[in-house]
């Protein structure tokens, strides 16, 4: 990805800094089938997504989608809901 890209715009993935922020707070929990990445901040209650390509809402899961929006507090396959 061009310099360019990943420094103005975040539809096209991560930008400088939601990747600084991921690398200093996030702690992955997990992937889906399509090649998304979880965190949580390692210090408080925020959650998000990385996705793997296009930055489309719809692309996510249901049970990672429950997850990001707490309404189960343990992400898909760590225990059943």
């Amino acid at each position: 990805m061009g310099l360019f890209l990943r420094t103005f715009t975040w539809w096209h993935g991560q930008t400088w800094g939601t990747w600084l922020f991921t690398r200093r707070r996030g702690e992955c929990v997990g992937e889906d089938a399509g090649g998304n990445l979880y965190y949580r901040d390692r210090k408080g209650p925020r959650r998000w997504v990385i996705y793997n390509g296009e930055v489309e809402a719809s692309r996510i899961p249901p049970e990672w989608h429950a997850w990001l929006h707490p309404t189960v507090d343990a992400p898909p396959g760590e225990k059943p809901p």
